[in-house]
């Protein structure tokens, strides 16, 4: 990721935002939640928020799951969000990605706003554009090099990367020790990923099969 970037993300600020961005932003984050709040209804997100209590179980990191008020990890909180959006299939998409960034983005946000409890709603909305903005053109790149692929998990992930890794105006991040960098590296890039797994990254698939006959 080049430079400019990664200030980017560690320098955005509420401020910078133009007044449109800030509505749309609202707009974004409203549509979101009534989508949520229908895929809460479907069998998908049941499957899914169970899975995350039972195979991503809080320890000393917990975050609520999504209109379910179980807690889960960060990560398995993520994953049951990004399902339930996507269990009813009417939020927002982009022409030029062909899929949908705030399914990931949004999870990913609340997930790491519990334990922010100093993130004020500015600071929210400012996170909020920032994922989309990252999302985008990050898919927007990865289309340009495969036209008819459209798996929104592949890209999206950068964009929670970037909200987990400075979103919100935090300045520029320590350097690695070292020198280098370290983590799980990102899906393949014409991989076919759920966009939950913008969130998490392990291919839990098995046992969510054997949830379908719960």
């Amino acid at each position: 990721m080049g430079a400019s970037a990664i200030a980017f993300i560690h320098g955005l600020t509420f401020g910078d935002l133009p007044k449109d961005v800030v509505e749309q932003g609202r707009l974004c984050l409203l549509d979101l939640l009534g989508v949520a709040l229908a895929g809460r209804q479907t069998a998908l997100s049941r499957i899914a928020s169970d899975h995350a209590v039972d195979f991503f179980a809080a320890g000393r990191l917990r975050s609520r799951i999504l209109f379910d008020g179980r807690v889960a990890s960060p990560i398995g909180a993520g994953l049951a969000g990004a399902m339930t959006i996507d269990s009813c299939d009417g939020h927002d998409g982009h022409a030029e990605t062909k899929g949908h960034v705030g399914v990931t983005v949004l999870p990913a946000l609340l997930a790491l706003a519990e334990h922010r409890p100093d993130m004020s709603g500015r600071e929210f909305l400012t996170c909020l554009v920032l994922g989309y903005e990252i999302g985008t053109r990050a898919g927007i790149a990865l289309h340009a090099s495969a036209c008819d692929y459209h798996t929104s998990g592949a890209w999206n992930a950068l964009a929670a990367a970037a909200l987990v890794g400075g979103g919100g105006g935090g300045g520029p991040p320590p350097p690695p020790p070292g020198g280098g960098g370290g983590g799980a590296p990102p899906p393949p890039p014409h991989c076919p990923v759920h966009p939950g797994r913008g969130v998490h990254p392990a291919p839990w698939l098995p046992p969510l099969t054997r949830d379908r006959s719960r």
